[in-house]
């Protein structure tokens, strides 16, 4: 059902997922991180479904269509600290960062409960550095041509 509406970078990993974690009702949440964040949830039934938000770098660059705001880096952004109410306009775009990953992420993770998190992209190992996978486009493409 997706294949005509859903990013081919997308289904290929979301078959990937599937021929290699999706079994016994087995749930996957699947993200790639990168200039957008995808969240992908795959089980035995094939692509669930997902949701597609801005990555953490192309959100910290939004704030640049504000008059006089300063792009953070991302890399002095510890995206897993507690939230502290900030009062400094870079502290609060910052601690904005943090509450955006945290709650979505988590968000997420408990509504759907995944067994089991795979993180690709640029950013994935922000997600999760236990399983991240920073090629897994490459390897679902193999997949993907072992099965012809």
């Amino acid at each position: 059902n997706y294949a005509t509406m859903l990013g081919m970078d997308r289904l290929s990993r979301a078959y990937w997922g599937f021929k290699n974690h999706a079994k016994n009702q087995e749930k996957v949440l699947l993200i790639d991180a990168g200039t957008f964040t995808t969240y992908d949830l795959i089980s035995s039934n094939g692509h669930e479904g997902g949701f597609i938000f801005p990555g953490l770098q192309t959100f910290l660059k939004t704030y640049a269509a504000g008059a006089n705001l300063p792009i953070l880096d991302l890399k002095n952004i510890n995206l897993r600290d507690e939230v502290k109410l900030p009062h400094l306009t870079e502290d609060a775009i910052g601690e904005a960062t943090k509450v955006y990953f945290q709650m979505t992420f988590q968000s997420l993770l408990e509504t759907f409960k995944p067994d089991l998190i795979i993180t690709t992209g640029g950013e994935g190992k922000y997600f999760s550095e236990a399983c991240f996978i920073p090629h897994l486009i490459h390897l679902a493409l193999y997949k993907i041509r072992e099965s012809l």
